[in-house]
């Protein structure tokens, strides 16, 4: 199995008048380099791409050809940042300081990781679903299994950069070596995903007010910054338990 990868770097000091983890979490994302690309991508993602595909009167084929770049970007740095986390910052990464420069390869890659990762949780209740055309109680329990094994399957896969962390016993071992934290993480998954669904449909109906669904996405996407904050600070807090590096 590969290494991990995550920078190196030292953690920083500790810092006596930093807020409750508890409020310090969601604090995640206030750095300039995070701001900067919370408002970038969410403009990218929301409003580009989609004036892109109207004004040039795409078809939904070509959907994937317009998003696969920005994608894979988005998801590029979502993984620096569980890595960074990992390694002990309070702040998501700024890229420019960074001395390794990321190719479109590095992009595509990571976009494969974590493609992957959702694919390997979540194909069974897809399967089901296509299978049983219903979202019945076993579909609602697939899912929610899906849902569990997911956070932990996702950095394991990110921070050792290769699919050979799919490794079941790996997986399951490390829930296990953490499992009350761990079920408190997937909580807040799930509060999130429930957070998304409810959130995004009444929204749509607020069509005197077109600009509230596309500030909600961006709420979301700050969302996401905050749990992939999350995920790395999991595995700095349980490094010894985890012990991924043998």
């Amino acid at each position: 199995m590969d290494d991990i990868k995550i920078h190196e770097e030292e953690p920083p000091p500790a810092d006596e008048n930093k807020p409750p983890w508890f409020i310090d979490i969601f604090l995640y994302p206030f750095n300039l380099a995070c701001v900067a690309h919370l408002i970038g991508l969410w403009l990218l993602l929301f409003l580009l791409c989609p004036l892109v595909i109207a004004l040039l009167g795409l078809g939904i084929e070509y959907i994937p050809v317009v998003y696969f770049l920005p994608v894979a970007y988005t998801l590029y740095y979502f993984a620096e940042c569980i890595r960074d986390s990992a390694s002990g910052a309070r702040r998501a990464p700024d890229l420019r300081a960074s001395p390794a420069k990321p190719d479109r390869w590095d992009y595509i890659s990571q976009l494969l990781v974590v493609v992957g990762s959702i694919a390997v949780c979540f194909s069974p209740v897809a399967v089901y679903y296509v299978v049983t055309e219903r979202s019945d109680l076993i579909y609602w329990l697939i899912l929610a299994c899906g849902g569990f094994f997911f956070p932990m399957v996702l950095l394991a896969v990110v921070l050792f950069d290769s699919f050979s962390a799919l490794n079941p016993i790996l997986i399951i071992g490390s829930i296990f070596r953490t499992l009350p934290p761990y079920c408190g993480m997937v909580l807040f998954f799930y509060a999130g995903a429930l957070l998304f669904m409810k959130i995004d449909s009444p929204a749509n109906r607020f069509w005197l007010l077109s600009a509230v669904p596309f500030f909600i996405k961006g709420m979301q996407l700050y969302m996401i910054f905050v749990t992939v904050g999350l995920l790395g600070r999991f595995y700095k807090r349980f490094e010894k338990k985890l012990n991924w590096e043998i």
